[in-house]
C-alpha cells in the first residue's frame, strides 16, 4: 500500500498511528501532543516523525517551518507552494492547501481523540466551559490543512452533554467546513475486546478531494438527515437496551462471562498489551539477576492507556476508508 501523510492531534501514545501503519506501512505522520511521557513514547515508536506540542500553536506557518528545518531543498521562497492566502466573505485572512502542487500540500488524513474529560461521566462534565474542551482547536486545524479523510473519536457522554448541543455542533462545524460526515457508535468488543469501552467514532470526508466523495455529492441537508436517521437509532437501541432489569443484565453478563474463552480474542491481543504495558505483562521484575524497573513510569503508562483509541477499531475503519 502507498504511505500517506498523517495528522495525528491529541496524539497521546500514538494508537491512531499505530492503525495507520497497519494500513498503510511508512506513512508520515505529524504528531500534536503536549504530554512529555507521550512525547518520548512518539519519538521512540515514530522516529522520523516531527513532533508538535499545543495545539493552541500548531499551525500551518509552524509545520511549514519544521518542514524547512529537516529539508533544505525547500529553504527558497520560490519553493514554498505549500499554501496559498484566501480572503473569504468576513475579509480575514486563512490558509488553504494547494491542491496538487507541491507533494507536501496534501494531507490524506486527519485524526484525534480530542479531550473527553469535559465529556466523560467519570469527571465534571462542563462541556463547552472546560478549559480542556479543545474541539475549536481541532476544527482550525482542519480547515488550515483541508484534508481529504477526518477521523475523531470520544466517549459516548458526548452525546448527551448539553442536551446533545455539543455533539451536534462538531458535526455541523465539519459540514461548514465542506465535509460529509457520519457519526458511529462502536464499542472495542465489537472487535473481539474483552470490554465494552463505547466510543463515538465520526467519520468526515471532504466532498472536493482528490477521489470525488464516498457514496456521491449530496446535499448538505441530505447529509444532515441521514446521519440523524443514524443517531437516532443508536439512541433507540440504547433506550430499548436500557428498559431491562438489572437482574436480566447480571444474568446475561454471567452466561456471557462463563462462555468466554481465549479464543474468543483477537489472536494478537497479548501482543498488542506487552508491547504498551511492557513489564506489566506479568514477568517478575527479576529474571535471572537482571534487575528490570518494577514501576518506572507506571502512572504515566496506565494514564495513557486509559486516554488511548483501541487501535483495532480504528484499522477496520482505516481499511474501509482505503477500500473506498
Amino acid at each position: 500500500m502507498n504511505p500517506i501523510r498523517h495528522i495525528d492531534l491529541f496524539s497521546g501514545i500514538g494508537g491512531f498511528s499505530i492503525a495507520v501503519e497497519a494500513v498503510w506501512p511508512n506513512s508520515e505522520h505529524i504528531f500534536c501532543e503536549i504530554d512529555p511521557y507521550c512525547q518520548a513514547l512518539l519519538k521512540k515508536r515514530f522516529e522520523r516523525s516531527v513532533i508538535f506540542d499545543d495545539i493552541r500553536k500548531f499551525t500551518a506557518d509552524t509545520y511549514w517551518n519544521r518542514l524547512q528545518e529537516s529539508r533544505p531543498e525547500l529553504k527558497t521562497d520560490g519553493d514554498r507552494q505549500f499554501f496559498k492566502v484566501v480572503t473569504d466573505s468576513a475579509n480575514t485572512r486563512t490558509k488553504r492547501m494547494c491542491e496538487g502542487e507541491n507533494p507536501t500540500s496534501k494531507i490524506d488524513l486527519l485524526t484525534g481523540g480530542f479531550p473527553c474529560q469535559p465529556f466523560s461521566t467519570a469527571g465534571k462534565r462542563k462541556g463547552t466551559t472546560d478549559d480542556r474542551y479543545l474541539w475549536p482547536e481541532m476544527l482550525r486545524v482542519i480547515q488550515e490543512f483541508e484534508p481529504t479523510w477526518v477521523v475523531a473519536e470520544n466517549v459516548r457522554g458526548l452525546l448527551t452533554i448539553e442536551s446533545g448541543m455539543v455533539f451536534e455542533q462538531v458535526l455541523t462545524d465539519l459540514e461548514g467546513k465542506g465535509y460529509e460526515v457520519q457519526p458511529l457508535i462502536i464499542p472495542a468488543c465489537a472487535i473481539n475486546a474483552p470490554h465494552r469501552r463505547d466510543r463515538v467514532w465520526i467519520i468526515a470526508k471532504h466532498t472536493k478531494g482528490k477521489f470525488g466523495d464516498l457514496c456521491g455529492y449530496r446535499s448538505r441537508e441530505e447529509a444532515e438527515d441521514s446521519r440523524l436517521g443514524k443517531s437516532n437509532q443508536y439512541e433507540d437501541r440504547k433506550n430499548t437496551s436500557d428498559t431491562q432489569s438489572w437482574e436480566s443484565r447480571e444474568s446475561s453478563k454471567s452466561q456471557g462471562w462463563e462462555n468466554f474463552s481465549g479464543r474468543n480474542w483477537e489472536t494478537n491481543w497479548l501482543e498488542v498489551a506487552t508491547r504498551f504495558c511492557g513489564v506489566d505483562d506479568g514477568l517478575s521484575a527479576r529474571v535471572d539477576g537482571l534487575e528490570l524497573s518494577k514501576s518506572r513510569h507506571r502512572i504515566e503508562r496506565l494514564k495513557g492507556l486509559g486516554n488511548a483509541i483501541v487501535p483495532q477499531v480504528a484499522i477496520e475503519l482505516f481499511k474501509a476508508i482505503m477500500m473506498s
